[in-house]
């Protein structure tokens, strides 16, 4: 399958995508939002959760802070409409 043909198949979700402002960024650090997720249910502080994140993925605590805050932000916007 060609990248035209992906394109075409999934334009529609990818256009719902772009009205959100979800990029592909966002969707390779899935998995990091999920284990914040689970750590804070399991009442670990935020600044100890963003230190294990930032060694477990190899990003600087900046980042998974960013990334954290963005997932936040895109959950409540969408939830919203």
């Amino acid at each position: 399958m060609t990248a035209y043909e992906l394109l075409l198949l999934n334009k529609n979700m990818l256009k719902l995508l772009s009205k959100h402002g979800i990029t592909m960024e966002d969707c390779n650090n899935i998995e990091l939002f999920k284990d914040y997720l689970v750590m804070k249910a399991k009442f670990h502080k935020t600044s100890y959760a963003i230190q294990v994140l930032a060694e477990k993925y190899g990003m600087s605590e900046r980042t998974v802070y960013r990334t954290v805050s963005r997932f936040h932000n895109l959950c409540q916007e969408v939830a919203v409409e």
